[in-house]
């Protein structure tokens, strides 16, 4: 029952044993196959972005949810602050268009479904969409019924299983960036549709901002959109 709901073993105090005694406890969860990540914590602490899967642009509070991370500390001191083992992209949808636009769900759950657990460990997201998708467990919700047609929603992905919930929270506002491209989708007719950041293990950051950018995972409902994935850890 409890490997059932585990998405994340961490091992702890693994600075006090040796190699080889750690190898062994590695072969220990490799018996149970169970497809499922590890991580070591560093003196007992654990990344707080592996463990939400937030940055500060999806959090009210950035500072108290995202373990400190702002945009204005240097990469070097946030890698200083946290020996993190992982790797975390920001993506942000621009629509295209003057009338409110969803996100293609279709596309989206594709990448939850293909998304390995020993490569992508959270993905957290605010999503336009024009109904709400089930969540992985079939759940669907429908407290949008009496909304207007484009509804936001709260996406929650852990090592393969998601939830999909109807909030009330407004996107944020398409922000400038250095791409002439991209600059003139933040106009006044173009909106945000998904803001999302994704968790990897590390040394997968590069790989998988080269998959999300050739597109056919995120994508607007129909063409158009302006898709933006950054490194920010």
């Amino acid at each position: 029952m409890q490997q059932k709901y585990t998405d994340l073993i961490v091992f702890n105090k693994w600075e006090l044993v040796d190699e080889r005694r750690y190898d062994e406890c590695l072969d220990r969860v490799g018996d149970l196959e169970l497809l499922i990540a590890n991580v070591k914590s560093t003196k007992g602490r654990v990344d707080q972005s592996l463990l939400l899967g937030l940055d500060s642009a999806l959090a009210k509070d950035g500072d108290s949810i995202s373990g400190g991370y702002s945009k204005d500390k240097p990469a070097h001191e946030h890698s200083q602050d946290h020996e993190t083992e992982v790797e975390v992209l920001s993506v942000t949808l621009v629509s295209e268009g003057d009338k409110p636009k969803s996100v293609n769900l279709d596309s989206l759950e594709t990448f939850l479904l293909s998304a390995p657990k020993d490569e992508v460990y959270r993905i957290k997201g605010i999503v336009a969409a024009s109904h709400p998708m089930a969540s992985s467990n079939g759940d669907v919700d429908e407290s949008a019924g009496s909304q207007p047609r484009v509804a936001t929603y709260i996406l929650n992905w852990a090592f393969g299983r998601w939830t999909f919930t109807y909030t009330d929270t407004t996107l944020p506002a398409p922000v400038s960036v250095a791409s002439s491209k991209v600059e003139t989708a933040v106009s006044t007719t173009h909106e945000t549709i998904l803001r999302m950041t994704i968790v990897l293990a590390r040394g997968e950051a590069s790989k998988w901002k080269n998959r999300l950018e050739k597109g056919g995972m995120i994508e607007q409902e129909d063409e158009g959109g302006f898709l933006m994935v950054g490194r920010i850890v």
